[in-house]
């Protein structure tokens, strides 16, 4: 109730979006954000549990396509980068913008690509700043790495070591560039 208080503050001072968690009950959602004026609103879904399966991130999905909201946000753990891939398939074929990311380590291409991975952005930190979520840049690394560039940009793997030959890298690399 604390954090949805805070919301409603933040929604009277008419931000040009607004993150809520879908666990938040639809009828509390409707109730508090329903009429926002211009504030665009996006529902999120977040799992920091690791199952990045194929059917866990299409029934997530399927849960936030029957969901009112101008955006969606589908936050997941991963473990492995081949896991970005139902992740990347998630809600293709809905006509609202996505956020699809994969969080912790093996989720870093979902931000560092986003808009290649079909988002409309990703979220840094400021530098000296915890992340608020697993993986999460920081805004010098961003910058660093031009992640405003990164859509045009040719991404490149180097894959090495005596186990190379065996690795899936090279088709999960290429699946997602």
């Amino acid at each position: 109730s604390e954090r949805l208080a805070v919301l409603e503050r933040a929604l009277a001072a008419g931000p040009g979006y607004l993150d809520v968690e879908q666990r938040v009950p639809r009828a509390e959602r409707l109730r508090r954000f329903g009429s926002r004026e211009r504030t665009r609103l996006i529902l999120s879904s977040h799992r920091f549990e690791a199952d990045a399966s194929l059917a866990g991130i299409a029934a997530l999905a399927g849960e936030l396509a029957a969901e009112p909201a101008d955006l969606l946000k589908l936050a997941v753990a991963v473990t492995d980068a081949a896991e970005l891939w139902p992740l990347y398939q998630a809600l293709r074929q809905d006509p609202r913008p996505v956020l699809r990311l994969g969080l912790g380590a093996a989720g870093l291409l979902s931000r560092a690509l986003a808009g290649r991975f079909g988002s409309p952005w990703t979220y840094v930190v400021p530098d000296g700043t915890p992340p608020l979520a697993p993986g999460q840049l920081t805004l010098g690394t961003a910058r660093a790495w031009r992640l405003t560039e990164a859509a045009e940009l040719a991404p490149l793997v180097l894959l090495g070591g005596p186990q190379v030959i065996g690795s899936p890298g090279p088709r999960v690399y290429n699946r997602l560039f």
